[in-house]
This record gives structure tokens, sequence and C-alpha cells, in this order.
């Protein structure tokens, strides 16, 4: 299926990180980063508070592994400069 949607790769600031198991130093090195995330995928809609990032699309127009990312948890994206 033809479509017109952008490949568009994003970096946000995640919320979350999880250890299986770690000593009290491991656990004090890690909550001093910064919890980031990217994805690479179609743009197939913007709102005024997300972007919504398929992994594919099918011949259908139906889409898979859709993601949402909130705005205000972006870094960077590749279309903006």
């Amino acid at each position: 299926m033809k479509h017109n949607y952008p490949i568009i790769t994003v970096e946000w600031a995640d919320h979350f990180f999880e250890e299986e198991d770690a000593s009290l130093e491991e656990v004090i090195k890690t909550s001093k980063q910064r919890f980031t995330a990217s994805l690479t995928g179609y743009l197939i809609h913007e709102s005024k508070y997300a972007l919504a990032i398929a992994a594919n699309i099918w011949q259908d127009g139906s889409f898979r592994e859709v993601n949402y990312i909130m705005k205000k948890a972006i870094i960077k994206r590749s279309d903006k400069p």
C-alpha cells in the first residue's frame, strides 16, 4: 500500500527503569542518570499532546505496534531542528 506517512526518530525522557537485582551503589549510580528512550517509525498522527508512531503499515492500511509518546517528554525529534 502506498502512503505518505513520514519516517521519524524520536528521543524522549522516560519515567521508568527497572533492574532485577542491584546493590545500593548501583542504585545510587543509576538514579543519577537521565532515563531516555528512542524510537524510529512512521509518524501516523500528531495531536496537541502526543505523537503516534507505528512500526509497520499493513496492506489494508492498518498499523502494527503503535507507540504513543507524550510531547512534553520529547527531547529530540528528527523532523524538527
